[in-house]
């Protein structure tokens, strides 16, 4: 059986080894426990003009911004039926897809302007990386964001609107909220055997199965979380169940967040070709 697999962070990654461009990284490190002199990648917000805002209120803003962000990411784009996707596990701490991550000139600034009910304006890169493929995805999270990403928080009360500059990746300015992607991430693993798909009886003589795409929660012990599986590709009932079963009975080696195991959504496909 075929199957492809892609852990979420954002909603991107592979069940995989640490990529070389994550072990590149001035952001990330592979040592555990994580370096005292390195900090993760940061996300700041603060008002435009300089106003002061509730810190609470603009860290809320950069977190949500951060889990919003669809980094880029090749391996996203392959995966059918994952815009239906509606809830997964927020990490600790934002996490970056595991085929990519943030070099040192991967900083940028986004301004744009949030409305009391209604949609935030048209966000505008002022200050560009120069990495088109990475520039491109900024202004996009504020128009719909990552699937099952949180809403952009509610104005605090007495505004209407707010005019807000967003940073990624330089230094926290003086009055914003940050916050910062994970400085040690591995991707969660199939303990190799444990994870079995019985062929279902409705599969084709020959090929492959029809393929079903799933979402699924593991949680730090390295368990299928049974509540969690949601079918978001698939019509062959059979092939589901079998699915199902499979997962509830295999183990994982848990994703880790800043050297510690965390629960963390996966999608992945079984059969097709």
């Amino acid at each position: 059986m075929i199957h492809r697999t892609l852990p979420l962070l954002a909603i991107t990654a592979a069940l995989a080894a640490t990529s070389a461009a994550a072990q590149e990284s001035p952001f990330q490190t592979r040592a555990c426990p994580v370096p005292a002199a390195l900090q993760g990648y940061p996300v700041w917000a603060r008002a435009a003009d300089g106003t002061a805002l509730d810190s609470a209120w603009t860290r809320s803003v950069a977190d949500a911004v951060a889990r919003r962000w669809e980094p880029p990411s090749r391996r996203r784009a392959s995966f059918p039926g994952l815009s239906r996707l509606r809830e997964r596990v927020q990490p600790p701490e934002p996490r970056w897809p595991d085929d990519w991550a943030p070099s040192a000139s991967h900083v940028a600034r986004v301004e744009v302007t949030l409305r009391r009910g209604g949609r935030p304006g048209e966000a505008a890169v002022t200050a560009p990386s120069g990495d088109r493929a990475f520039d491109r995805t900024l202004p996009e999270l504020f128009r719909e964001g990552a699937p099952g990403s949180p809403d952009l928080p509610a104005l605090p009360a007495g505004l209407d609107s707010v005019r807000l500059v967003v940073g990624f990746g330089v230094a926290p300015e003086e009055g914003a909220g940050a916050v910062r992607f994970a400085a040690q991430q591995s991707p969660l693993q199939v303990v190799p055997g444990t994870l079995t798909v019985n062929r279902p009886s409705t599969a084709p003589p020959a090929g492959p199965p029809l393929p079903v795409t799933v979402k699924y929660d593991v949680d730090a012990a390295g368990r299928v979380l049974p509540g969690s599986i949601q079918v978001l590709e698939g019509s062959d009932r059979s092939m589901t169940t079998a699915v199902q079963a499979g997962l509830l009975r295999a183990r994982f080696t848990p994703a880790q967040s800043n050297c510690r195991a965390v629960t963390l959504s996966a999608v992945q496909q079984f059969g097709g070709r």
